[in-house]
């Protein structure tokens, strides 16, 4: 009996009884274990205490525990050695909070991914944070703070509306501030008119004497670089076509209904020969022709009607007006039956508007009048007529009268310039191409400067200035052409003169500038008030001639006098514009977006913020909604995205844990007991 319990003495002392049936490394294990329970389960509470606390604060990122174990490795199989657990936090920066409205115009929310780029100082070499909270307002220095009084960056926008290059890096951003605009004075660069003329105001002579007052004018204020409103006027006048005509000169005005063939020297069987520019139709007068089958004729014959419209004038003048600036016109005789032809009898002139002329300044002369009896002119005085780079020269005989130099002239120069004797008795040359300048000069004797022609014509006068800048865009309508003179009001000085056409159908025959515009461009205006040189483009599509009163639709300009700053805004693609008391809008800044590769590895910084690791990637600066990026709300901000519910739920199974880990030590220290209890 007692060798057999000397033998369980024994036995119980032996260090392999112990390992098998009572492992201290194990048992000892166990209580590491529950310590690391401890400890990980404290700092997932930690975390939950946290997101509890930070459920207000505006674009906070709940974190949480994610658990892992430590596993301690044993080569023995029938051996276990305990490990431990590890809590790692877990951020959900990624994670979007619920938008909040708010009555301030400089807070902003980003629905999306990204960041706002922030800085502790307004300027210095510093580090860059990035933050989702939103909620900036204007410090005493102008600049936007959110709530943790960081600093907002953005690009600033040019005064040509561009933003800065190299946009990809960090150091193309600078502060915003507001305050660098007090007031804003906004100059006039466009405007647009849209005004009915009168198709039925009387026509004055082109070119329009500069004491003709004008048939309709509109004010419109514009506004110069120092804010002070200008009075641009747009004065009006119906002229007659700038291009060459011919009009016949008979001795009693003719009505629609008059027999041509009832008038001297014009018989049935003769015909006319119609020519402009190098068009040519020949119309024949028969017994029952009127002035208005004439008429008819120009404005039908498929030819002519391309080139050329006439009219009865209020005078009672058959007129046949080019519509092309390079066309001359010519009514010259076809058949002729009589000792005068028809074309002659009905005194068909040209009268190219610019085509230099000269003439007799006296009156009175008659085409039988002897040029010797002319005092100062003797038989064998000569006269030369230069009519661009070519001449003629009369000769002054016993005989010869005014008739014999205008035939001479018309025959040796025709194409060229036509003579005649106007309706007063005065001695006329003009050329037919609009280009060419008329010289009448001595060449023997003085008869040019006794019958009254200057020395030397002055060149071709230059067509005019056609409205809009693209010129035409039809051939032009002789009844359509209006002069335009922009004036500065207070002054009287033109800034600018030219002449509109108007189609058939009464709209603006104009050509379309590259956007599709029909625009006059008056640039370099000084209004002599200290001023900036000042261009504006003024739209003219909305002009028509119709028959009917003058009648302004609309007329407007871009400009604003000087307002002061009343608040600013910021819009869902970033962009910060400053509202100004005149209406008036100016944009300042751009706000970037920030986005990383994995913005749940950003570091968290106090004050809601973070700054980039080599876990997150790089920044990627990127205009809203570009690239991946999110888009800006303004006027809110984004709340936390922690859920106060599963927050509580957390922590009930967190307390859950820790209760069970300390009753894991508290049972292996009771089991450590039984074993030391052992002898």
């Amino acid at each position: 009996m007692r060798r057999l319990l000397t033998n369980k003495v024994h036995i119980a002392s032996s260090p392999c009884a112990i390992s098998s049936k009572g492992d201290p490394v194990s048992l000892f294990g166990s209580l590491i274990t529950g310590v690391s329970a401890l400890s990980a389960q404290s700092q997932a509470m930690g975390m939950v205490a946290n997101n509890i606390a930070n459920v207000s604060t505006i674009g906070y990122k709940r974190r949480e525990a994610s658990f892992q174990s430590l596993v301690t490795s044993d080569a023995r199989n029938a051996r276990y050695t305990p490990g431990s657990v590890l809590a790692r936090a877990i951020q959900k920066i990624a994670g979007q909070g619920a938008l909040q409205q708010t009555n301030s115009t400089t807070d902003v929310a980003i629905t999306g991914g990204g960041f706002f780029v922030v800085q502790r100082a307004p300027t210095g070499i510093q580090e860059t944070l990035y933050t989702r909270s939103g909620s900036f307002s204007e410090d005493a220095n102008g600049y936007l703070r959110n709530t943790a009084g960081f600093y907002l960056m953005g690009w600033r926008i040019g005064d040509n509306g561009n933003l800065p290059a190299g946009r990809d890096d960090i150091s193309s951003l600078e502060a915003v501030n507001v305050s660098l605009v007090g007031g804003l004075t906004k100059a006039s660069t466009a405007a647009a008119v849209t005004i009915n003329l009168d198709a039925a105001e009387p026509m004055v002579a082109f070119p329009v004497a500069a004491t003709m007052p004008a048939a309709f004018k509109r004010t419109l204020k514009v506004f110069d670089t120092l804010g002070a409103g200008q009075n641009l006027d747009f004065q009006f006048q119906h002229h007659a076509s700038p291009t060459a005509s011919s009009a016949t000169a008979t001795p009693t005005p003719l009505a629609r209904s008059t027999l041509l063939a009832s008038l001297a020297h014009v018989d049935s069987g003769e015909t006319l020969v119609i020519s402009v520019g190098s068009v040519s139709s020949t119309f024949t007068i028969g017994a029952t022709t009127t002035a208005q089958d004439l008429i008819d004729f120009v404005n039908g014959d498929t030819p002519l009607r391309a080139v050329a419209a006439a009219e009865l004038t209020t005078a009672g003048e058959i007129r046949i007006i080019a519509r092309n600036f390079g066309d001359a016109v010519a009514v010259t005789a076809g058949i002729q039956t009589g000792s005068q032809s028809a074309a002659a009898a009905l005194g068909f002139t040209t009268m190219a508007a610019y085509s230099a002329s000269t003439g007799a300044s006296g009156t009175g002369l008659a085409p039988a009048t002897l040029l010797t009896a002319i005092p100062g002119i003797s038989n064998g005085d000569q006269v030369t007529v230069t009519v661009g780079s070519s001449s003629d020269t009369f000769t002054v005989g016993a005989t010869t009268d005014l008739q014999d130099f205008i035939d001479q002239i018309n025959s040796n120069l025709a194409g060229l310039a036509r003579a005649d004797l106007t309706a007063t008795g005065a001695l006329r040359i003009q050329a037919l191409d609009l280009a060419h300048a008329v010289s009448v000069t001595d060449a023997t004797g003085t008869p040019a400067t006794l019958m009254g022609f200057t020395a030397s014509a002055a060149a071709a006068p230059a067509p005019p200035t056609i409205f809009p800048d693209n010129g035409l865009a039809l051939t032009p309508n002789p009844f359509g052409w209006w002069q335009l003179s922009l004036a500065d009001l207070d002054t009287g000085a033109v800034l600018r003169r030219g002449s509109l056409n108007f189609a058939d159908d009464g709209t603006l025959n104009g050509a379309l500038d590259i956007n599709g515009a029909k625009t006059i461009l008056v640039d370099a205006i000084n209004w002599a008030n200290g001023s900036e040189l000042q261009d504006i483009a003024i739209d003219i599509a909305g002009l028509t001639q119709f028959s009917g009163e003058y009648n302004v639709t609309s007329a407007s300009q871009n400009g604003a006098e000087l307002g002061l700053r009343t608040g600013v805004e910021i819009d869902r693609n970033g962009l910060l514009t400053a509202r100004f008391s005149n209406g008036q809008t100016s944009p300042l800044f751009q706000l970037p977006i920030a986005t990383f590769s994995s913005p749940d590895s950003l570091a968290e910084q106090t004050g809601n913020a973070f700054i980039q690791t080599s876990e997150s990637g790089s920044y990627n600066l990127r205009e809203p909604g570009t690239g991946g990026s999110g888009l800006i709300e303004g006027s809110a901000v984004e709340a936390s995205n922690v859920d106060i519910a599963d927050e509580f739920t957390t922590m009930i199974v967190t307390h859950r844990a820790y209760s069970a880990g300390t009753k894991v030590i508290r049972a292996a220290d009771e089991m450590t007991q039984e074993l030391l209890r052992l002898r």
